[in-house]
């Protein structure tokens, strides 16, 4: 009799970095643009394939297109900040998951992300900032799919036993 075992395939979550020059960056953006609106606006994360887990964000997160480096690959993010502390901690942070999750589905259904994989990683990070203090509190998020039914049907290799390296650059490009 033959058994046919299924492997899972599974991911590592990300864990969330938050460089000072993030915090420097927003305070500059909420005193001389946002002032006291609260609006949700595109950022930029970036996450290394040597440090595949941890995923950054900094002062280059704000701009409008991404600082592309040698060593890391680009995470689409939303960042909404909250007037008061109260309206941080009673922000339906389930309903913003929900909206984003349906956006990351759309782009997985249209076949956008097919064209564009760096849309499948996303991020929220919900802020409240004390300017008087210099206090800043955030939720930071991460975006995927609840359940992902993928099984192996071969052991794991390296790209390089499938691909040439022009084709491991291209396909690194576009992520």
């Amino acid at each position: 009799m033959v058994t046919c075992e299924k492997k899972l395939l599974q991911f590592v979550p990300f864990e969330s970095c938050v460089e000072p020059t993030f915090w420097h960056k927003f305070t500059k953006l909420k005193l001389d643009v946002d002032m006291l609106e609260e609006k949700v606006r595109p950022i930029w994360g970036s996450y290394s394939p040597q440090y595949h887990r941890i995923l950054n964000i900094d002062c280059t997160s704000f701009n409008k297109e991404f600082n592309y480096t040698a060593n890391n690959w680009k995470a689409h993010g939303y960042h909404l900040n909250m007037n008061t502390s109260d309206s941080f901690k009673k922000h339906d942070k389930m309903k913003m998951l929900d909206d984003y999750g349906r956006r990351l589905r759309a782009a997985i259904s249209s076949g956008e992300a097919i064209h564009c994989p760096s849309l499948l990683v996303n991020f929220i990070v919900l802020t409240f900032a004390d300017l008087k203090k210099y206090h800043f509190y955030y939720w930071f998020a991460f975006i995927a799919s609840a359940k992902p039914l993928c099984f192996l049907t071969e052991p794991t290799c390296e790209l390089s036993n499938h691909f040439n390296n022009d084709q491991v650059r291209h396909l690194i490009y576009f992520i």
